[in-house]
This record gives C-alpha cells, structure tokens and sequence, in this order.
C-alpha cells in the first residue's frame, strides 16, 4: 500500500513565490511549458493570479497560476506538467466555496471558460454527461423541454458548476427529496495526481488494473475501521467532512464476494473537493421535477420558535422547510431589487417576523400540492395571519430569491465587524434542532455577540454566522474557543460539525477533531492511495491549517491610493468600495438580472463584477506594486493591467442595486479613469467626443440644415468611423430640430405642475418624444412645464470619466432646476430617460461638487420616470384617462431603471395591458457610447444576441416598448426592430 508519512507536510510552495529566486524559476518554466502544451489559456501574471486569490470563504491565497483548460486532453497534459514539476493544482468551478476549498497556492484549474457544455443526454435512461464547468441553472434550461431536470438545487444555482456541486458534494432546500450531490453522481473521468485518466464509476476495477488496485487498498484502508467508522460518523442527513467512509463501507458490503461490483468510485470521490482526483467530465442521474407547488410561509417571533415547528412541518411531507432570520430580511428590504418581495412575506402581529419559514410541496398538480400546505398548516397549528400559501410561480421565484440570495445579503462588509463562516454548517437529527438551535445561541450571545441565522431546517442543518470584529485579539481568542465549545454541543446532539458547506481550510481541524485520529489517519492513508505527493488541493480534508490564517482582513492594509476623490465616498474611499466585495460570484450568473453583461458574453472572471472589484483592490492597496517588485510611490490610478480589465465594464450599473454588497464597479471605474487622466494620462479624441456626445448632438440640434448637410455626405459615417476608430457598420444618430411644444394643453391653469426635462437625448435624436409624455401627462390632469438642462446631465461624461466635466456641468444645471421645482411648486420631475434620471438621483449626489447637499436631494427625490410617476400616484391622478393598448407587449426595461420595472408592469395592469411582458432581461449590450466603439462591436453584439436579442425573436408580434435612447437605437441597428419608449406606447393608445 502507497501510504505517504504520516506527518505529510504541504508542497513547497506556499502563498506567495516569496524570494526564492529557485522557485521563481522553476513556476516561470512551467508556465511557459503549459502555454506551449495547451490549447486553453495559461496566465501568470500578478493581476490574472490574484483575481483567484479569493473565493467566497473569508481568505486570501495567491496561486502560482491559472490554466483554463479546452478539454480532456488539457486537463491531463497540465497535471502531467504540474505533476513533473512538483507544483500542487487546484481544480475550481464558479469560486463560491465558503469554506475556503477553492483558493491555494497552488496551479488554479478554472473549467468554466471553455469546459462548460452538456455532453449527451439520455432521456430515457434519465442520465447526462457533462463537462465541469457546466452552470446548474444552464443545465437546468437545457433538460426542461425533455421535461425533466438535476435534483440537487444550491442557492448560488445561477453560477455555480457542476464540478464544483459534486467536488463539494453539495445539497440545496429540496434535499429532503433529491439529497445530495454524490447521490446523483453515477460515475466520473477524472485525473490523477501523475496525470493519468481513469473511469470511476461502478463495478469498473477488471477494466483498469489502476482502479483495481485503488479499490483493493480502499478496502484494506476502511475494513479494520469498521466500528469506528459506525461510532464516529454521524447519523444525519447531511455529512460531508472528511472522506466519506461510511458510504464507501456500505458499498464494499453490497458488493459480491470477491469484488467491487457495488462500489461507485465516482460517488466516493464527490465530496473530495479536489483533494483525490480532478473531474473532466461526469455521468449524473437526472430527475422528472414536479409539476404543481405550493410555497408556505409562516412568520415567527424568534428562531427559536420557528425551529420548534420544524418537526411537525417536516412530518407533512415537504418538499424542503428553508429559514432565515430577521437579519436576512432587514438586509433584504434595504435593496432595492427585493424591497417589493419581502412586502410579501407575512408578518407576526404586524410586525417584521423574528424568523421566517419556507415550507415548500411538491405534486402532480397545483391543487394537491395546495391542499397538502394547509394540512400541513393545520397539523403545525400555525395560524393564518402569520401564515401565506402561495401558488403563484413568479411569487414564488419572487420569494426564493430573498432566500438565495441571503448568503450574499449577511456577508457584506462593512467595517471590521462581519459575520464569520466557520460555525455556519452544524447539521443535527430534525428531532435535536429545537434544542440544539438555542443552546448554540447562547454561545454566541454570552460573548456579547449577535449572529445572524439561516438553514436548511428540513434535515436540521444550521447555518450560523456570528458577527465578530476580525481584528481584535480579543474576539480572534474568543471566536477560538466557540468553535471548541460548538463541536462539543454538536458531538453532543449527535450532528456533524461539516454538513454542507465542506470542510477547506476553515474547518478541516474541527473535522479532524469530530472523527478522532484512527479514522484522520484512515483519511491520509485515502489521500496517498490517490495522490502519494499531496498534489492536489493541499490543505483540504486532509492537513488542517490555522482556520485564522491568510485571511483577508490580514491583507488589508491602509492602501496607496489617497485624495482628493472626485465622488463623495464611505469612509475608507474607493478602496473600501473595492473591498466589499465578498466574492459571492452573483455576478457570474449567466441569465436573470442585468449583472454582469461583459461576464456572460465572455466568461472570464477578470470581467466579472467580483474580478475588476479584486482588480482595484489590488492595485489601490499597492499589492500589485509589491508583487511586480515596482518602486514605491508609483502612481495605482495608471495601471494598464487594470485598465484592460475596466475597459469591457459597460457601466451599466447593474452591480449597483443587483450585487448583494451593491459594489458599484461603474463608479469606481469613472473615479479610476478619472484619477488617471488627473495624474497626466492624456485623453483621446474619441474619449473627448464620445465623452461630450451629448452636448454635441444637443448644438448640432440647433443647426438643423447645416446638421443635415454634413451628415448627409456620402460615407461620412465611415470617415467618422475611421477618425474616431468607431464601429463602421454602426448607423451614427442624427440630430434633429428642437420641437417647440405643439401640443395644445387641455388642462387648466390650477392643474398640478409636473416639470419635463428635456435630456439631450429626447430633445435632439427624438424631438416628438417630448410631444407624446406632454400628451399622456396632459390626458392625465398635470400641466407640463418644458425644462432644459444647462447643457448635460452629465452621463457620458461619467461614464467616459471625464469627472470634472461633470460636475461643472452639475453645478450650472442643478440650481436653476431646483429654482423651477421652487417657483412652479412642481409635483415631480419627469425625466424621459433612464440613464438621466439615474444621473440625477444618484452620481449629482455623489459627485463633490460646489452644490448643497440639500439641493441635489431635493432633485434626487423629485425625479422620476414617467411610468413610476403614474403608477405611483394611480390613485390622486387629478384625470384617469382610458388607455387601448395592444394585447401583446414586450417590455426591456433599461439598466438603469430595473429597480422601477415593478412600476411600469403595475401601470399596464392598471391601464388594461394585463398580458404584457416585462423581460428579466439583461443589457441591451450598447450602454451609451461603448457599443459605438469599434473594438467593442463584437462583444456588443454578443451581449443583445445573448439576452434582449433572443427573448424578442420570441416576443408574440406585439411592440417592443423601451426606455431607454441605446435599447431602442440597438434594437433598431442588430434586429431592425422599431422599439417605442413608454411615453409613445401610452399616449398612442389615448
């Protein structure tokens, strides 16, 4: 047997390549050897490594490089290459780990690039095989035509891989049906440490003498450890620490004598994360989902009351029985994007619930599955003003979301104190929970701390997060002693210290710790058998680390990037903003939301939300200076490394309200470019023109017959094109004249006085568009009173970075507007599009300019959309006109303006248009002046093909109706659709 010592000791190479000019070397050989081998990518560079220095999980280890492999055949060539080398490798899926199992310093395997497809289906076997980087919800929307789909369903479903599902063995809310991971894993091609591919799945060990062997020393490795095996390993329903030894028991005792026939290897190493061997591809079993569900929501005082009821609600027969604390939905009703779903949920005596549960069934139809959530109602003696059943599935979505998302809403960073992971995977018999959930309380709250508290109540998996403040002493020593004080109140109630989440660096020891040396020394025996050098993911399951170690709260340092800023900022400036990031990858998802438009077209975390926010980091804090060995005092705003990864950001602000930390990348990447060009970086001609396209076509308005001359040159569009190094396909806007007002108002001289403000957009591209909101503000009682800019909002300008512009633009602009809200006693302020209207409420507060804050509140609280505007105020509308709309409309709401959609979709019931669709779909992929550019074309395109392009070829025929100057000018250039801004759909249908 190939047992390593037992005092294995970690690779070589640790968290940074440090001054061992040997080791330097040796990583820039092998680096070079895997760029000339593979057909993937290879990166080395300090940017690209450190953008995976980070995952979900509270650490910060630099890897040695990052391989996106193409196929099979580069997944073996690089660990061969590794392999020779000596350096240890790192398999990675989305980067969600929580536990820390997917950050090392090792050489990162990132399969979501490229390996990322549904190989084949079987339909009627109900299996798939699939590459590793495939995401659930893609694979999910692949197998639901053929009406059937995978049963394991994480929160992070959105973006997280296959590969990183079986690596972690991962569950979700329904486990209480489709269980974990590695139940539904039927086999597995994987590679080993030395590079070699190997089958594992069942009764495979007479077709490859490696598996036969592997599975011959498993045995010898598992039999004399039988009674410890069935002592030691706890008896829930979700265990992943260490290696799962009891389920590879059980396989070795169904088997036949004198063979494995029963024993799926494939199985046993889900749940490894990375540690044995690296998946290529998979065979999983699939599942028919049901048809009919009905979602219970009861409120509770406390989280000790809800877990009291969990017992009864999971002898129901649910589906899956999901928790959340008060702090969850507090944090939920703060974002905008959930502030309407959580007016949903119900409440305690009218008040906000202390807790909330979930309780889902699942049935052939919507009635049985009805019926079966008010028995169980009754039989849970829960009742109806604290209870709701819900049947309708966008509620429902509605719902889940604040449940999903939760993770990422409790994480986000605010200062030195934050919730730990660490503590947050307890798993106890459902029988325990009620018991076991105060007495952990307790701990937490005899430290003077809160916690924050959410779980899988179904199979009585608590997940806790305590909020300590990580750079005190004090409460490191004391968050010490709660993790010895909570295995042993876990140990007590029969649970598992790791029940989800996995076991990485955080938790390692206190697994080590649950199961006792014989069974520890059983793992290592495990790890040699498969991988003798400790190769892969070193650190996980197998050697613990400090869990307090390399954490990123250690890496902060006070940062090199100082004032002036040109926006007002939390305390600790744009690196703080940087900083909140807390990795959850929300931003990696491939449909739903807007976030993150460059991330979808490419793949490629370094235009990701979460990798530019690591970008800045980086650089603002001087660790990218360090790493390259640069001299002190160099200058962070002026990095090209950085600004490649800031050029494909769209700035369309998705991350803003989308992002659970709200990180608002366009911002921070008008702040950068903004700090550059002040430190000397000059601007070009096309960042100058692009920059002030607004101010310009707003004068080229004025002169309407010289604009038309100009413009109707023969191939003037190309020669602009080639000027400014501009898309030449793309058709530039024209200017038109300024529309004087010609509609003649029918309202009255006491009516209520709205202002229309007319951006540069609506006034010189599309001059009736002024003419059709004064029509419908008309038909509905206001009198319009016309106003102008003085000059721009400023929107280009930010986005451009042209900062100063910017702000001297808001300060001629906001004082005279504030001066007509004043002297007209306007009820609001319209602005017609979105990208101005998010100008006002957010960047001219933001901006440090020479105006009064109350000023630019007052002007943020006044501006609004025309279609919130009427839904807003449905009820004291001084008319209510009739409105004949079409039957079929497709609605894209504006990035911008995703938090007001809510709006539009409640005016059209209210005007009739009840089978209108609003699109959940992303950007329209021209955002202002990026698509114009021409080494954005490509990926402009990708982006509408991918999103708003497919969802309207499937659109019923109706109008396509958009708010926004770029969706409708895109939608006209890539689809030759006509799209009508909301006003224009409205007021055609008086």
């Amino acid at each position: 047997m190939n047992h390593y010592h037992r005092d294995m000791r970690l690779p070589v190479i640790e968290s940074s390549l440090g001054p061992d000019r040997e080791d330097s070397v040796r990583v820039t050989r092998v680096i070079a050897e895997l760029q000339s081998n593979l057909r993937g990518t290879v990166r080395g560079d300090v940017l690209e490594r450190g953008l995976y220095a980070t995952d979900a999980s509270p650490y910060d280890v630099m890897p040695i490089a990052v391989v996106a492999p193409r196929d099979t055949s580069d997944v073996t060539t690089a660990m061969e290459i590794c392999s020779s080398h000596a350096l240890p490798v790192l398999p990675r899926g989305a980067g969600t780990s929580l536990g820390g199992q997917t950050v090392n310093a090792a050489v990162v395997m990132d399969f979501s690039p490229f390996m990322n497809r549904v190989v084949s289906i079987d339909a009627d076997g109900r299996t798939a095989r699939v590459q590793p980087g495939l995401v659930l919800d893609d694979f999910n929307r692949t197998l639901k035509p053929l009406g059937l789909g995978f049963g394991p369903d994480v929160s992070t479903s959105t973006h997280a891989t296959l590969g990183g599902m079986i690596g972690n063995a991962s569950a979700g809310a329904f486990s209480l049906i489709h269980g974990m991971t590695d139940e539904h894993v039927l086999s597995i091609d994987g590679v080993l440490a030395d590079g070699t591919g190997h089958h594992f799945g069942t009764g495979c060990s007479g077709d490859d003498p490696v598996i036969g062997r592997i599975l011959q020393e498993l045995r010898s490795v598992v039999e004399p450890l039988r009674e410890e095996i069935d002592a030691r390993f706890p008896k829930v329903r979700r265990n992943v620490g260490g290696y799962r030894f009891d389920d590879l028991l059980e396989m070795f005792d169904r088997s036949g004598p004198g063979n494995f026939d029963q024993v799926n290897l494939g199985r046993f190493l889900s749940g490894s994360e990375g540690s044995l061997a690296i998946t290529s591809e998979a065979t999983v079993r699939l599942v028919e989902p049901s048809r009919g569900r009905a979602l219970m929501v009861a409120a509770f005082a406390t989280v000790t009351d809800a877990c009291r009821r969990v017992e009864a609600l999971v002898g129901a027969g649910p589906a899956a029985v999901e928790l959340m604390d008060a702090f969850i939905i507090d944090a939920a009703s703060k974002q905008a994007v959930y502030a309407s779903d959580v007016a949903l949920l119900p409440t305690v005596g009218g008040m906000r619930a202390g807790a909330i549960l979930f309780v889902e069934f699942h049935a052939e139809d919507h009635s049985v599955a009805e019926a079966a959530a008010h028995a169980a109602q009754a039989q849970a003696g829960l009742d109806d003003e604290s209870t709701r059943i819900f049947l309708d599935p966008k509620e429902q979505r509605r719902l889940w979301a604040i449940r999903t998302t939760g993770l990422g809403l409790i994480s986000k960073v605010v200062g030195s104190v934050q919730p730990m992971a660490g503590l947050e995977d307890c798993g106890v018999p459902i029988d325990r929970l009620a018991e076991f959930q105060p007495a952990f309380e307790s701990l937490i709250r005899d430290r003077g701390w809160s916690g924050v508290f959410y779980a899988h109540a179904s199979v009585g998996l608590l997940h806790v997060r305590p909020r300590i403040d990580l750079s005190s002493d004090a409460d490191r020593a004391s968050f010490r002693a709660l993790r010895d004080e909570t295995l042993e109140l876990v140990r007590a109630h029969g649970g598992s210290i790791s029940g989800e989440h996995g076991d990485g660096r955080i938790r390692t020891d206190l697994v080590h710790r649950m199961y006792g040396s014989r069974i520890v020394e059983g793992f290592k025996d495990v790890k040699a058998i498969f991988d003798p050098r400790g190769l892969l993911n070193p650190g996980s399951k197998v050697v613990p680390r400090d869990p307090l170690s390399d954490l990123r709260v250690d890496r902060d340092r006070p940062g090199i990037a100082s004032g002036p800023f040109f926006f007002r900022w939390a305390e600790g400036g744009p690196l703080a903003e940087a900083r909140a990031c807390n990795g959850n990858a929300l931003c990696r998802r491939i449909e739903g939301g807007a976030m993150c438009p460059s991330y979808r077209a490419l793949r490629d975390e370094r235009h990701s939300t979460r990798g530019r926010a690591n970008a800045l980091r980086l650089a603002l804090d001087g660790r990218l200076a360090d790493e390259t060995g640069e001299e002190p005092g160099g200058n962070p705003w002026s990095r090209p490394d950085v600004e490649e990864t800031l050029s494909l950001c769209l700035s369309c602000k998705a991350c803003r309200h989308e992002c659970p930390s709200n990180v608002d990348l366009a911002k921070l990447k008008a702040e950068y470019l903004a700090q550059s060009y002040a430190g000397g970086r000059r601007k070009s001609v096309r960042t100058r023109v692009l920059g002030r396209a607004g101010l310009l076509l707003k004068r080229a308005a004025r002169v309407p017959r010289l604009s038309r001359a100009l413009t109707s040159i023969p191939g003037i569009d190309a020669i602009i094109a080639r000027v400014l190094g501009l898309d030449p396909m793309r058709r530039l806007p024209r200017p038109s004249a300024p529309v004087a007002g010609t509609f003649a108002a029918t309202v009255g001289a006491d009516a209520p006085v709205v202002v229309l403000l007319g951006d540069c957009f609506s006034t010189s591209i599309e001059p009736g568009l002024q003419d059709d909101a004064e029509r419908v503000l008309d038909a509905f009682g206001y009198r319009v009173r016309r106003v102008s800019l003085v000059g721009c909002c400023g929107r280009p300008q930010i986005s451009a970075g042209l900062l100063d512009e910017a702000r001297s633009l808001v300060e001629r602009s906001a004082g005279p507007l504030a001066a007509e809200l004043d002297s007209s006693g306007a009820v609001a302020m319209i602005a017609l599009e979105p990208s101005c209207l998010s100008a006002l409420r957010e960047e001219w507060r933001e901006l440090e300019s020479d105006v009064p804050a109350t000023t630019t509140d007052r002007l943020a609280r006044a501006s609004v959309s025309i279609e919130s505007f009427l839904e807003e105020r449905w009820d004291v509308h001084p008319r209510r006109p009739r409105v004949s709309l079409p039957d079929s409309i497709t609605v894209h709401p504006h990035c911008h303006a995703k938090v007001d959609r809510d709006h539009f979709r409640k005016l059209l019931d209210h005007v009739g248009a009840v089978d209108a669709k609003v699109l959940d779909s992303g950007c329209c992929g021209l955002a202002g002046s990026f698509g114009y550019v021409a080494e954005h074309a490509d990926l402009s395109k990708r982006i509408f093909e991918q999103s708003l392009g497919a969802t309207v070829d499937d659109a019923d025929g109706g109008p396509l109706v958009a708010s926004g100057t770029s969706c409708r000018h895109q939608c006209d250039d890539l689809a030759n659709l006509a799209a009508l801004h909301p006003a224009t759909l409205i007021a055609r249908g008086l």
